[in-house]
């Protein structure tokens, strides 16, 4: 057998949280062992050394499946199960982590102990730029571009980018700050807003295509407007096309009037909930919101190598952008990214009025079946 076939069929039999070839059994007490080397031979098995509480470990021949089917239906076995995987339940240790409440309202911390995200897949900030050399931030950074001055300068001089960037995959485990929702995840820095927040649909609509382009498993919005655009939704489609998930904030309104590009079939619409789990008063909504996540005082990275709160759709959208990279890790297309963080959304008060699916939960989604 060749290194790739081993290596495949260890990470495939990790992938099925149990030990292959391998069951628990625990025989009846008043069961004789003739009786149960009889079974056992049936089911072509074999007992391993040890025992715990009465439960014996077996060895298998046959498919585990089938295997556990005869077992549990043989009178001589109280109960037969998988021998499950255990993990430990990881905390990384940045030390504000304890003050970033979304984290743990969408269960992130329990979502790392399945994922904590590859390098390998990047997660494009379509915004004001990123702190480039920011202690949280620079270790996470490829090279990007700048769309309002036309160079590779990718650098922040507004402040919106640098903490959507941190919520989204701020250095994580590295005894600095805080902690990104997609630990492990890269961050592509596309600079279409200048230093007064304010960018062309011409420039974001090149933004999108270029972090598309450049393989962004992951685009986050966090900005629109309230006109419909056909070259902004043609962006939008294409990036899709290409394989990338949008990931766009629903806005700040206060009203249920669409916003764009978050309106767009192709993009994942975002509202804004609080700590207490309920809708943030500034948030847009409607049966076009796909989501929601925590967009109220969000502590993440800030210019001048800092952190700060802040508040918006702006700050919920980074969230699933961060969830978007963890699944996309595990191999997942956009397709089923999309599907995952909808349908393991948890129904919190106001889905199906404010929005369709719920406020996102990492841990379900992660876990999910593809």
């Amino acid at each position: 057998m060749s290194k790739r076939k081993q290596r495949r069929r260890k990470s495939d039999s990790l992938s099925q949280r149990f030990v292959q070839g391998e069951l628990l059994v625990k025989f009846h007490p008043l069961a004789s062992k003739k009786d149960i080397y009889s079974l056992l031979g049936k089911v072509e098995a074999r007992t391993l050394p040890g025992e715990v509480v009465g439960v014996a470990r077996v060895r298998l021949n046959r498919h585990i499946y089938e295997s556990l089917k005869a077992l549990t239906q043989h009178e001589v076995v109280e109960f037969a199960e998988p021998n499950y995987l255990m993990k430990t339940h990881f905390i990384p240790n940045d030390p504000l982590l304890s003050r970033q409440y979304g984290l743990r309202q969408i269960q992130a911390p329990l979502a790392w102990n399945v994922t904590r995200g590859r390098a390998a897949v990047l997660v494009a900030i379509v915004d004001t730029g990123v702190q480039v050399n920011h202690p949280d931030l620079r270790t996470k950074l490829v090279r990007g571009f700048n769309f309002v001055s036309g160079n590779s300068n990718t650098n922040d001089n507004n402040g919106h980018g640098t903490h959507v960037a941190g919520i989204a995959a701020a250095a994580t485990n590295n005894r600095i700050g805080i902690a990104g929702t997609g630990f492990n995840v890269r961050i592509l820095p596309v600079k279409v807003v200048d230093s007064r927040g304010v960018g062309t649909l011409f420039n974001v609509a090149r933004g999108i295509l270029f972090a598309a382009r450049r393989g962004a498993k992951v685009i986050n919005l966090s900005l629109g407007g309230p006109n419909t655009s056909s070259t902004l939704q043609n962006a939008v489609n294409g990036a899709w096309n290409m394989g990338s998930v949008i990931v766009a904030a629903a806005g700040n309104s206060r009203s249920s009037r669409p916003e764009y590009p978050a309106f767009y079939a192709n993009a994942i619409a975002v509202a804004a909930t609080n700590a207490r789990d309920r809708r943030a008063p500034f948030t847009s909504f409607g049966n076009w919101v796909d989501v929601a996540a925590p967009g109220v005082s969000i502590l993440s990275t800030t210019i001048g190598s800092g952190y700060g709160f802040k508040s918006g759709t702006s700050m919920s959208a980074p969230f699933v952008s961060g969830l978007a990279g963890l699944l996309a890790s595990q191999g997942r297309n956009n397709i089923q990214i999309r599907r995952s963080i909808q349908i393991f959304a948890d129904r919190i008060p106001g889905t199906g009025s404010l929005w369709t699916f719920g406020r996102i939960n990492a841990n379900r989604s992660v876990r999910s079946p593809r």
